[in-house]
């Protein structure tokens, strides 16, 4: 048992699950009624701890995942996020409890077998990994108005070609490759519309207006569903051809 320690995702547990095993590294369970995730100590370079983490992060974007590792040693590999607005003085504290159920641990290994997959490769120098590191990069920021900075980046990579009515076509093209009726394309279109509101605010530092963007109750909560749409359109474009795409956007349109 030395070889392994133990992982605790804050807010989070199974739900009617007694055990779970993405594979020989890694095992979920629920002890104390939280999810706890026992991990080898042989860590591989294509199946870094933070795989995994990375991989609970794009299954659940709505939420803040909090690890706690019970092995200082290992516990780098593990970071904490936490979620700020330095300009209207707001902290996000997650009062929520995430379960997961099947359906949940399902999407969890699939990001994962996907991530091991992408880290296989000996040439990583893509435009979709390109995306991927901005949403790392958003994760890792602890400032709400860089993680939007970041996270536009990522639809900007993968869904538009050149700078012509940037904001209008991000947000078309992101409602379009994942809106499921025309009210969710609608719903979608908005949300991404007015986080490049926030972008904008950010990247010309008028501190002002960015701080009427984002000064609402709901400030949080539009975050994760924005952060919830990017997460969609990363896993939409995995080992899809950018080009391709959007000729398929641009002829379903005028359907």
């Amino acid at each position: 048992m030395n070889n392994v320690y133990d992982v605790i995702i804050g807010k989070f547990a199974l739900k009617d699950i007694i055990e779970y095993k993405i594979d020989d590294d890694y095992i979920f369970y629920n002890k104390n009624e939280k999810l706890h995730i026992s991990c080898t100590k042989n860590i591989k370079k294509n199946n870094h701890p933070s795989c995994l983490l990375h991989s609970i992060d794009l299954a659940f974007p709505k939420a803040l995942v909090s690890p706690f590792c019970s092995d200082e040693i290992y516990s780098i590999n593990w970071d904490t996020r936490i979620l700020t607005s330095y300009y209207t003085g707001s902290d996000y504290n997650q009062e929520e409890k995430i379960e997961i159920d099947q359906l949940g641990m399902k999407k969890i290994e699939d990001w994962y077998r996907r991530l091991l997959k992408n880290n296989s490769l000996s040439d990583r120098k893509s435009v979709w990994n390109f995306a991927y590191n901005n949403y790392l990069s958003s994760l890792c920021a602890s400032s709400i108005e860089i993680c939007y900075l970041h996270l536009t980046t990522v639809l900007e990579s993968l869904l538009v070609d050149g700078n012509n009515e940037l904001v209008y076509r991000v947000s078309l093209n992101t409602a379009m490759l994942i809106g499921k009726d025309k009210t969710d394309r609608k719903r979608i279109f908005n949300i991404v519309k007015k986080a490049y509101n926030i972008r904008s605010k950010t990247t010309h530092g008028d501190v002002n207006s960015m701080i009427k963007e984002l000064k609402n109750a709901d400030m949080f909560q539009n975050f994760f569903e924005f952060r919830s749409i990017v997460a969609e359109v990363l896993y939409e474009m995995y080992e899809k051809d950018k080009a391709n795409i959007l000729i398929k956007i641009e002829d379903s349109i005028f359907d």
